[in-house]
C-alpha cells in the first residue's frame, strides 16, 4: 500500500501589481474552492514572525473538521527564514482539507530565492497589467460580466472619466449595476459625472 502520491498542486499564488486585479483573481479562486466545499476562510497579512500569529491547528485528527482556505496576503518582499520553513511545511503537508491561497502585489518577489522554494508547491497565476490601450476592452469585459449593456459611448465615457484607474472604473460599473437592474437605457450616465 506504500506508493508515492503524485501531488496535485491546488495551492495558488496570485501576483499582480494592481490591487483590484489581484483581489478579483483571488476572489475567483476562493469562490471556486467554496463550490468544492472549502467553506471556512482565514485571512492573514504576512508580517515578520508570522509563524506565531498564524497558529494553525492540525485538524487531520478530526473527520468532521471543516475544509478551510488559508488566505495569506504578502505585503513585504522578504520572508524571515523561520517563516519560510513554516510556509514550506504548510504547503508541503498533504492535507486535502486545506487550501492555501497566497497573494502579493509585488512582482519582484519572483526573483527571490525564497519564492523559488515555495513556488514548487503553488500554481502561480500572474495577472498582466491592463495597459491604456486595453482599458476600454477591460471596461467592456467587466460590464459584460455584470450583465450591464453599455453602449460604445457609455464605455468611452467611463474610460475617459476614470483615466486608467481600474478601481474607480470598476466602482462606477458596480454603481450603474445597482442603479439599474432592468432599464437598459443608459442616458443617465451622461449627467451623472459628478455622482
Amino acid at each position: 500500500s506504500f506508493q508515492k502520491k503524485t501531488m496535485r498542486i491546488q495551492h495558488k499564488l496570485v501576483l499582480s501589481n494592481d490591487e483590484l486585479l489581484n483581489s478579483m483573481s483571488r476572489d475567483k479562486f476562493i469562490s471556486n474552492f467554496k463550490k468544492e466545499g472549502f467553506l471556512s476562510r482565514k485571512i492573514f497579512f504576512y508580517k515578520k514572525g508570522f509563524k506565531k500569529e498564524i497558529n494553525i491547528e492540525n485538524q487531520q485528527s478530526s473527520l468532521f473538521s471543516e475544509k478551510e482556505i488559508i488566505d495569506i496576503r504578502l505585503q513585504e518582499k522578504s520572508i524571515l527564514k523561520e517563516d519560510l520553513d513554516f510556509f514550506l511545511s504548510l504547503l508541503g503537508e498533504d492535507d486535502p482539507g486545506r487550501i492555501i491561497v497566497i497573494s502579493s502585489l509585488n512582482k519582484k518577489i519572483k526573483t527571490y530565492a525564497w519564492f523559488k522554494k515555495i513556488s514548487k508547491y503553488l500554481e502561480i497565476s500572474e495577472i498582466k497589467p491592463v495597459y491604456s490601450n486595453q482599458f476600454k476592452d477591460w471596461i467592456k469585459g467587466e460590464a459584460k460580466n455584470m450583465d450591464l449593456l453599455l453602449s460604445e459611448e457609455g464605455i468611452n465615457l467611463i474610460a475617459s472619466r476614470n483615466e486608467e484607474n481600474l478601481l474607480s472604473a470598476y466602482q462606477e460599473l458596480k454603481f450603474l449595476k445597482c442603479l439599474d437592474q432592468k432599464n437598459t437605457d443608459y442616458t443617465f450616465i451622461k449627467d451623472s459625472s459628478e455622482y
